[in-house]
C-alpha cells in the first residue's frame, strides 16, 4: 500500500490506473467503513484509494475537546491495508488547511487525484465551515466524467446507525460488546512499550506502560488479551486505562498492562 503524505498524485506510483476514492476519517475502519471500501473495490479498472487526515480534525479545529480515539494513524493505515486500500491519501490536517474552500477541495479529489468513482457516506461534508455535502460533490463531478455514490449509513440489526463517534461512546460506558459490533472485531489499543515510575514492579505487580498518540475513550481496569511485537499467541492481561491519584498528581491519561506470569522486560516492543 502507498501512503502519500505531501502529495494528491499518485499515478505513476498506481501505473497509471484511474482511482476509485473513499473519503472520510476512517477511525477504527469500522464495518461503515468497511462497506465503502467494499464498494470502491467493485470496480476493477480502478485503484482502491481513499483520502484521510491526521491528526483528526476535530482535535485541530477543536483543541478544548479530548481527542478520544478509537485508533492512532499507524493502526489506521495497518486496517485499511487490510481492507485491500492500494493508495491512502493522508495529508496533515492544520489549521491553514482548514481554510481550503468546499470548491478547491472538490478540485483536490476529482482534477489533482484523479478520482473516477468516488465514494462517501450519506452525511459527508468537507471544505471551509463544512459547506460542501454530497450534493455538491456530484455536481462538480459530471464534469469531469466522474461518479459519486452517496451510501445510506450502516445500522446494525437494531436499527442504529454505525459511526466512529458512537463507538467511542459506547465504550466510555463499558458497554464493549455493542462496540464490538459495530467494529465488527474486537476493540485493539496497541503501543510501544515505555519506562514508567516502576510502582507496580515495587508492588509485586509489574505493569507496561504503553506510549499511545491517542486518547483511548475508554477508562477503567479490563481483563484483556495481550499479543507481544508480533506475536499472533494471546495472552491473558489486566489493563488500566486512567490516571494514577493515589500515586502522582499528574492528570496525564496511562494505558499499562499487567502480565500474569510474564517476567522478561517489554521496554522498547508494540504491545
Amino acid at each position: 500500500m502507498i501512503v502519500l503524505r505531501h502529495s494528491f498524485c499518485a499515478a505513476d506510483a498506481l501505473g497509471g490506473r484511474g482511482v476509485a476514492l473513499a473519503a472520510g476519517n476512517f477511525d477504527g475502519a469500522h464495518l461503515g467503513h468497511r462497506a465503502l471500501l467494499a464498494r470502491i473495490a467493485e470496480c476493477e479498472s480502478l485503484a482502491p484509494a481513499c483520502v484521510t487526515f491526521e491528526p483528526h480534525p476535530r482535535s485541530v479545529l477543536r483543541p478544548d475537546i479530548p481527542n478520544h480515539r478509537l485508533c492512532g494513524p499507524a493502526d489506521k493505515l495497518r486496517l485499511l491495508r487490510g481492507m485491500g486500500v492500494a493508495a491512502v491519501f493522508m495529508p496533515r490536517f492544520t489549521r491553514d488547511f482548514a481554510q481550503t474552500s468546499a470548491e478547491e477541495f472538490a478540485d483536490i479529489l476529482l482534477r489533482r487525484i484523479g478520482a473516477r468513482k468516488i465514494v462517501v457516506g450519506e452525511n459527508f461534508q468537507f471544505g471551509k465551515g463544512r459547506r460542501g455535502d454530497c450534493a455538491m460533490l456530484a455536481a462538480a463531478a459530471e464534469s469531469y466524467g466522474a461518479e459519486v455514490i452517496a451510501m445510506p449509513l450502516l445500522k446494525t440489526a437494531a436499527g442504529e446507525p454505525i459511526s466512529s463517534g458512537r463507538i467511542r461512546e459506547l465504550l466510555s460506558l463499558g458497554d464493549f460488546a455493542a462496540a464490538e459490533k459495530m467494529l465488527g472485531r474486537a476493540w485493539t489499543v496497541r503501543g510501544r512499550v515505555a519506562r514508567g515510575f516502576g510502582y507496580g514492579r515495587k508492588l509485586g505487580f509489574p505493569t507496561a506502560n504503553l506510549h499511545l498518540s491517542f486518547r483511548p475513550p475508554a477508562r477503567g481496569i479490563f481483563a484483556a488479551a495481550a499479543r507481544i511485537g508480533g506475536e499472533n499467541k494471546a495472552r491473558p492481561a489486566a489493563v488500566s486505562v486512567g490516571v494514577n491519584p493515589s500515586v502522582s498528581t499528574t492528570k496525564a491519561l496511562k494505558v499499562e498492562a499487567h502480565l500474569p506470569g510474564w517476567k522478561r522486560s517489554l521496554y522498547g516492543l508494540n504491545l
